[in-house]
């Protein structure tokens, strides 16, 4: 089986470690399972750092790696314990939550591509959010498909966090047209995982979704090609 390219983050999905303790593996894991939006850049970057661990393998980025997880499950754990209720995901999707958190990296990656610079980026990322919790916006479906809506409702304004906004949803419209994004998963043992993360237009994403089919015949029961927004393009049952 050939190693698949997995695209804007360029991160293979890594395999479960059975050990008694907790292994940077399994935290990882952990983290992938109970994604949300406010978690999921966090993770992406954690992804990107354990991929360029696995590269060259360092003790500053093992250090980084482990501390940025643990800050990640301390503070889910203390929200877990908060009395505030909190706005569910929606659950009527039959693959795994994370996936639906798989555009934002992807918005990561197209910003990156047009020269928006890291801090800039991560400033869009954070305005972004914020206009979804302003909205009470769970799906990103809503944003989407009403991103003129609101990029109306920031502009002209003149206050500068409203310019960032506009900036940050005019991205993301940019984002939504640019008919870009694909990433492909395969199902194994009942579990769905990501094998693929491809930036480029539909055509050549059926190329690698082909591909990744005949590489997985004999090991999965299911290959998926999902659009950027998670939304299923394609299923074949091996």
């Amino acid at each position: 089986m050939t190693e698949k390219n997995t695209g804007w983050m360029s991160v293979p999905m890594q395999k479960r470690v059975d050990t008694s303790n907790m292994t940077i593996v399994e935290m990882i894991e952990m983290l992938e399972r109970n994604a949300s939006s406010e978690t999921a850049a966090a993770y992406g970057e954690i992804k990107g750092l354990y991929n360029a661990y696995n590269i060259a393998k360092s003790e500053v980025l093992l250090e980084t790696i482990i501390a940025k997880c643990l800050a990640i499950i301390i503070n889910n754990s203390l929200n877990a314990n908060s009395t505030v209720a909190s706005t569910p995901l929606k659950t009527n999707k039959n693959h795994p939550v994370t996936l639906d958190w798989e555009w934002v990296q992807g918005f990561e990656h197209f910003l990156l591509l047009n020269g928006i610079s890291e801090t800039t980026k991560q400033v869009y990322i954070r305005a972004l959010k914020r206009v979804m919790k302003n909205y009470s916006v769970t799906d990103v479906t809503s944003l989407k498909n009403d991103i003129d809506w609101f990029i109306a409702q920031y502009d002209g304004r003149d206050q500068a966090a409203h310019n960032v906004h506009l900036a940050a949803l005019r991205q993301f419209k940019s984002f939504v047209n640019d008919e870009c994004g694909y990433f492909i998963s395969v199902e194994v043992n009942g579990n769905e995982e990501i094998v693929s993360r491809i930036y480029c237009t539909l055509a050549l994403a059926r190329l690698e979704y082909k591909e990744i089919i005949d590489d997985y015949r004999n090991v999965a029961k299911k290959v998926k090609l999902y659009d950027k927004f998670a939304t299923l393009i394609e299923e074949e049952i091996i």
